[in-house]
């Protein structure tokens, strides 16, 4: 079983600093290209430069889905910074992978005649998932997090807040959230499942704040049972009323009162 250590969230993006370094240094060889003062050649490694330098990790954790995950997802970042086109994107990854990783690549071309230039990066995503990331590594990643509840003493926000980690685990996120509103809703606490639903609601964001608004109304309504008095007695007080019953108030039982009951 893989476990929470798994995560490891410092790998997913650069610090700000790192990233708005990037974001120059690129802007600078974009702005140097335009204006011609550089040869093609020189530009495309410069680039080169920048990217790995300041954007690309390298990838060679063979064994841990999750850091393969959020290399995925940091290349992706940086494409997007980059403005990569879709035809460089393999190009990029490739030159990163290191160790175990390289050597998968490398099998991959032998194997299946895959050519880097002619790859596309949803193929190379595709081919990639199923070494390092596989569907039942993912199942059993999200299986861990099936049977989390919602605590009696447990706010929503703080119940919500458990499913944030499950965003890294899977690897589709439109599907993600579907099934992370339908875990979201079933641990929820009874009064609150009572009357919220899975299809009433779109996002996971949604869920949460109709969760929340259920269980404020809740509260209210538990306030005002405490305020309202009892019609035959007068008095505030929960469960059965037995004033006038000659009923134990204790144990509920005739012919004795409540200081003389041995219940």
């Amino acid at each position: 079983m893989f476990t929470k250590r798994s995560i490891r969230l410092q790998s997913r993006a650069n610090t700000e600093a790192e990233r708005e370094e990037t974001e120059t240094k690129v802007s600078n060889r974009m702005k140097t290209r335009n204006d011609g003062h550089v040869s093609e050649e020189a530009d495309e490694s410069s680039d080169d430069e920048a990217a790995f330098s300041h954007g690309f990790a390298k990838f060679s954790e063979v064994g841990d889905p999750i850091a393969a995950m959020m290399w995925i997802s940091q290349m992706e970042d940086v494409f997007e910074l980059m403005k990569c086109a879709d035809e460089d994107k393999v190009k990029y990854g490739v030159s990163v992978l290191r160790s175990e990783a390289r050597v998968w690549w490398d099998r991959v071309k032998d194997t299946s005649g895959a050519a880097t230039p002619t790859m596309t990066w949803s193929r190379f995503k595709e081919v990639f998932r199923d070494e390092f990331y596989p569907l039942r590594v993912e199942l059993e990643l999200v299986q861990q997090y099936t049977t989390v509840k919602q605590e009696s003493n447990e706010s929503v926000r703080e119940y919500a807040n458990k499913f944030t980690k499950l965003w890294w685990f899977f690897w589709d996120y439109l599907t993600a959230e579907k099934r992370l509103i339908y875990l979201f809703v079933r641990g929820l606490t009874a009064e609150i499942k009572a009357v919220i639903s899975e299809n009433d609601v779109t996002t996971l964001d949604k869920a949460v704040q109709a969760a929340r608004e259920i269980n404020d109304r809740l509260i209210e309504e538990r306030k005002e049972r405490k305020r309202r008095k009892c019609t035959n007695c007068g008095k505030k007080h929960g469960g059965v009323c037995r004033y006038g019953s000659n009923e134990c108030y204790r144990c509920g039982k005739p012919g004795h009162l409540a200081r003389e009951c041995s219940a």
